[in-house]
């Protein structure tokens, strides 16, 4: 009695794949959607806020420019996590000039926001000292305003300009940080050689 030999068809049947690309894959197309959403949100306002264009001064420019780039690069990164949850190759190299573009855009944001902070803050707080001498003139006198401080001195009150850009480095720096996870984590995925391998044969 002689047993049947495994077709072939059977023998290079591929191992199933790990759920990895699916879960990557999901994750990508939620950040990039909310992403684009979010970019095109800060678009908008930019364009038909006037409250958002005086927030943002002789910088607003700048930070349509880097809303366009994020926005463009979300699309390249919703095609990658196309690709990624059908398994294609073209899905990890998308995704990996995502990585790439998003990370030197962090560098260039992240240095140009660290210079520009300064500026920022005084923008903000000349806008709120202005809305306080408004709401003094429109209540006739009233009301006692604001009084911004230059320093760290504990008498007194009003804002302290040097405690507020104090947080707001610190806001700025968490941001960089989160901002940043998700690509440096997507990167090391896609060029895991474990991964690699796996890749190889998609």
């Amino acid at each position: 009695m002689s047993s049947t030999p495994p077709t072939a068809a059977a023998a290079t049947v591929p191992p199933p794949a790990s759920g990895w690309a699916t879960g990557l894959g999901v994750f990508a197309l939620v950040y990039a959607i909310l992403g684009i959403l979010v970019n095109l949100g800060g678009l908008a306002m930019l364009g038909f806020s006037k409250q958002a264009q005086e927030a943002a001064g002789g910088l607003a420019r700048v930070q349509i420019g880097l809303a366009v780039t994020a926005s463009a690069l979300g699309v390249i990164l919703l095609f990658g996590a196309v690709g990624l949850l059908r398994r294609k190759a073209w899905g990890v190299r998308a995704a990996g000039i995502w990585v790439v573009g998003r990370l030197l855009l962090l560098l260039v944001a992240g240095v140009y926001g660290w210079m520009t902070l300064p500026q920022q803050v005084d923008r903000q707080l000349s806008l709120i000292e202005q809305q306080a001498s408004e709401s003094r003139g429109s209540s006739g006198g009233g009301s006692r305003g604001v009084t911004i401080r230059v320093g760290g001195g504990a008498g007194g009150s009003g804002l302290d300009r040097e405690a507020m850009l104090r947080w707001s480095k610190l806001a700025f720096v968490g941001g960089v940080v989160v901002t940043g996870t998700f690509p440096v984590v997507c990167g090391w995925m896609l060029t895991n050689p474990r991964r690699r391998e796996e890749i190889a044969g998609w």
